[in-house]
């Protein structure tokens, strides 16, 4: 019997184990995957009050290691049932039933797939989600990334520095990313990155944040299915990072 079990061990379910712990609970944290889940992804963090910047693994880890030597207890097996049985929660991982007067969820997000024909047939053999965890295979040749938010730029921004060219794709007439992100992609020269629906073939349409004028090509690649030996043009690796579903 635990005072607090806590489902998801991200940066918000590793925080709440860290403070229930500093307050003297027992604390079980119940993970399918690895410890920081979705930040480990992540090239560099650089929003974390009083760091500059750190990598996504290294602040995960950096998180596991304080719970755990606090005295967060972990078991790393994926959960699939609950039951309320008045004053005490009853959490199923696996083969075990584990108890605790208090459960706390932050199981966080799924990672949302871009459903397009080919995709998970070719997940793992040329399609990726993360850019830090495979993009060494795809180190010197031509890679695709499909997105305009934070994680696409980010990756983007990583995959420049070892890929000859990456096509950014995405569906809106502007980048989503915050500003820095988008301003250190600009100085990316082999990013190439036109909106999907953009109207004038030689700029950009919308007003939004161009990786690149007058230089961009004038008719990119559009998603519209996978297949072995990439997109068209041929990209030997399509990274479509993940997003909150």
């Amino acid at each position: 019997m635990y005072d607090i079990v806590i489902v998801g061990a991200g940066p918000a379910g590793l925080t709440a184990a860290l403070y229930a712990r500093r307050a003297g609970h027992s604390v079980l944290v119940l993970e399918g995957g690895v410890p920081g889940r979705q930040a480990v992804t992540t090239p560099h963090v650089e929003n974390w009050p009083g760091t500059l910047s750190i990598s996504g693994p290294d602040f995960a880890m950096g998180l596991y290691q304080q719970c755990a030597d606090l005295g967060a207890q972990f078991q790393f097996s994926s959960v699939t049932g609950f039951e309320d049985r008045g004053d005490v929660k009853a959490v199923r991982a696996g083969e075990e039933v584990y108890e605790g007067r208090t459960l706390i969820l932050a199981n966080g997000v799924r990672r949302r797939k871009l459903e397009v024909p080919g995709e998970d047939r070719l997940g793992g053999k040329g399609v990726s989600y993360c850019a830090t965890c495979d993009g060494s295979f795809f180190k010197g040749r031509e890679v695709a990334v499909v997105g305009g938010g934070n994680t696409a730029v980010e990756d983007a921004i990583y995959l420049a520095s070892i890929c000859p060219t990456v096509w950014l794709i995405h569906r809106r007439d502007r980048l989503t990313a915050q500003k820095y992100l988008v301003d250190n992609l600009k100085t990316k020269d082999n990013v190439k990155h036109r909106p999907q629906g953009a109207g004038d073939p030689g700029g950009q349409a919308g007003g939004g944040h161009p990786a690149h004028g007058a230089g961009a090509p004038a008719h990119p690649p559009r998603l519209r299915r996978l297949r072995r030996g990439g997109t068209h043009p041929r990209q030997p690796g399509v990274l479509a990072p993940p997003g909150p579903q």
